[in-house]
């Protein structure tokens, strides 16, 4: 029987996986983001992961009910392939097309023929191509894991937003509250008025989030 088929115990969750049915899938979950043991972090408060807000710990020191333990979030939440060796995975543990044995080649290739035809909608997720169309699988979500190093989440509930603008001719960008307004914005960057185009955005009681974050927005005073 193929090593692939053998039976294993995740390291993370405790539940027992082939790897046949597991490279790529992104079953398991591990915290991308640093536990705030000594203090607060860049989104949340200390005794929170910062990478989704929640708490490994279920009573607060007084006894009481900790708001911000919630189950589902104990073992992570960023998604990531089950492994009976590691509790997390970087870029190094990429595994490249050339180095795929068979019964993995045949496990992807109902997910390759989907990307081959712009489908994106695969059991796989970690299954990528890159520049020279090479097949790689990522053994854990690199995107999300890279989404909520930017931005404030409150278990997988995205708080925050990235509004890109040009000032002085230099392009910048700025990670602000969704609930934020218009106005609150111009007053971190230290400005009077923003444009979409030729338009001029005058709400300064608009909210952020009615904003649309792949528009480059122009500042001026």
């Amino acid at each position: 029987m193929s090593y692939l088929k053998w039976k294993r115990l995740c390291k993370t969750c405790g539940i027992r996986y082939a790897e046949i049915d597991n490279i790529g899938v992104h079953a398991c979950r591990f915290h991308s983001g640093p536990l705030n043991r000594d203090g607060p972090g860049r989104w949340h408060p200390e005794g929170c992961w910062d990478c989704c807000g929640k708490s490994p710990y279920p009573y607060l020191s007084n006894g009481r009910r900790n708001p911000r333990y919630a189950s589902k979030f104990v073992d992570g939440c960023t998604g990531m392939d089950h492994s009976a060796l590691q509790t997390c995975f970087t870029a190094s543990d990429n595994l490249q097309e050339k180095d795929w044995p068979v019964e993995l080649c045949e496990q992807l290739s109902t997910d390759i023929l989907k990307l081959r035809e712009g489908n994106i909608n695969i059991m796989h997720k970690g299954l990528r191509i890159n520049r020279l169309g090479e097949f790689y699988v990522q053994r854990f979500a690199v995107d999300e894991a890279m989404l909520r190093a930017k931005h404030r989440f409150d278990g997988n509930k995205q708080m925050t937003t990235e509004i890109f603008y040009e000032k002085n001719g230099e392009q910048k960008s700025v990670v602000m509250d969704k609930d934020a307004t218009v106005g609150d914005f111009l007053v971190q960057i230290g400005a009077n008025n923003i444009k979409r185009g030729d338009v001029t955005v005058v709400e300064k009681n608009k909210k952020l989030l009615e904003l649309d974050p792949n528009i480059v927005y122009s500042i001026y005073d």
